[in-house]
């Protein structure tokens, strides 16, 4: 832009041309109109005195295309990722594009291209490129399909059982090991007793442990379930405590190379029985 002042400060009257209307022409505000591609010199006169300006008229060549290198992404909450694209032709005039996000509940992505997992679900994202100019053209890429997880919870996991017998008033544990994926936080998991009466259920505070105590006689079942989906139950019987012993016998007699049965009977009613063989006289 051009402006001339007199040194009073009013403006001049100045005559625009161009010695190649074909080419570019300019209006009586100064005004570029590109006609053609070219070379062409524009003048402003003032006050008898002409300056030119050599002004190139080039072709625009318009976007054809967008290319997104994925069409399909998968990640956790919280995390962050560009999407890589590329223009077609190389030699566009005009490049810039611009990004959305047709769920930015679940993915926001900002004007370079770094998206930001934000929440569980599914958003398509795509670069558009905005016609400009005159024969410029407005192109939109293919949707990226973009999943959002909530990797803190467990996909899967072991659970293990250290001893599925016990006596009343006596515990065991239980471990929770390879939880997938590794992002995934044991605290996310449901643990449920089938018998609270049976058994008392103690998880540790990082959700990767419990202990578990006999509480009467019984069976009763322990349920480990995470949210999605995935669970496993373990099964622990509770045996009555002995408090004392007698033999049904007190006295009796057996001959050499035979065997019998002999019954120790506890409180809790049941009884543990033993097999004797007598190979010899004692």
């Amino acid at each position: 832009n051009l402006e001339f002042k007199r040194e009073d400060n009013t403006d001049l009257e100045i005559l625009w041309g161009s010695d190649k209307e074909e080419i570019a022409k300019v209006n009586d505000k100064g005004v570029l109109e590109a006609v053609s591609v070219g070379e062409v010199a524009i003048w402003a006169k003032v006050s008898g005195k002409k300056i030119k300006c050599k002004v190139t008229i080039k072709e625009v060549i318009p976007v054809q295309s967008i290319v997104l290198t994925e069409t399909d992404y998968e990640s956790c909450i919280g995390g962050t990722a560009s999407l890589e694209y590329a223009i077609l032709p190389e030699n566009a005039t005009f490049k810039d594009v611009i990004w959305k996000s047709s769920n930015e509940a679940v993915v926001k992505v900002s004007q370079n291209g770094m998206m930001s997992f934000v929440g569980e679900g599914e958003a398509s994202v795509y670069a558009e490129h905005e016609a400009k100019k005159e024969k410029d053209v407005s192109v939109k890429s293919k949707n990226c399909v973009v999943t959002v997880k909530d990797c803190s919870i467990p996909e899967s996991f072991d659970a293990t059982l250290d001893n599925k017998s016990i006596c009343e008033g006596d515990k065991a544990t239980i471990q929770i090991s390879n939880i997938l994926p590794d992002e995934a936080n044991a605290k996310s998991l449901e643990w449920t007793v089938s018998n609270p009466s049976v058994l008392k259920l103690t998880i540790d505070a990082s959700g990767k442990k419990a202990s578990v105590e006999g509480l009467k006689e019984g069976n009763a079942s322990v349920t480990i379930k995470s949210k999605s989906g995935f669970s496993k139950t373990l099964n622990i019987t509770v045996n009555s405590r002995v408090t004392s012993l007698r033999w049904e016998e007190d006295d009796f007699c057996m001959f050499v190379g035979t065997s019998t049965t002999i019954a120790r009977p506890t409180a809790g009613g049941f009884r543990i029985f033993y097999e004797l063989d007598y190979a010899r006289e004692d």
